[in-house]
C-alpha cells in the first residue's frame, strides 16, 4: 500500500494517509493570549477539519480510534 503525507515538515507529518485510513497529528492550535481558553476547542476542530479536507475526507467518515 502507499502512505501518502501531507503538511509534511522536518520532524513529522501533519496528515498521514495508509490505505483508507487518515491520520492526523495531535498538534494543538496557537491561540493568542487575549482570546479566552474557550476558543482554542474551536480552533482545534477548525484546524482538524482543515486536514481531513486536504485528505479528501470530512469529519462525518471519521472515528476514533
Amino acid at each position: 500500500m502507499n502512505i501518502e503525507r501531507h503538511e509534511t515538515g522536518p520532524r513529522m507529518s501533519k496528515v498521514v494517509i495508509h490505505g483508507d485510513t487518515v491520520y492526523l497529528a495531535a498538534s494543538l492550535p496557537i491561540v493568542r493570549k487575549t482570546k479566552t481558553r474557550r476558543s482554542r476547542p474551536e480552533a482545534f476542530c477548525r484546524r482538524s477539519i482543515a486536514f481531513l479536507a486536504s485528505a479528501g475526507t470530512n469529519k462525518t467518515e471519521a472515528t476514533l480510534g
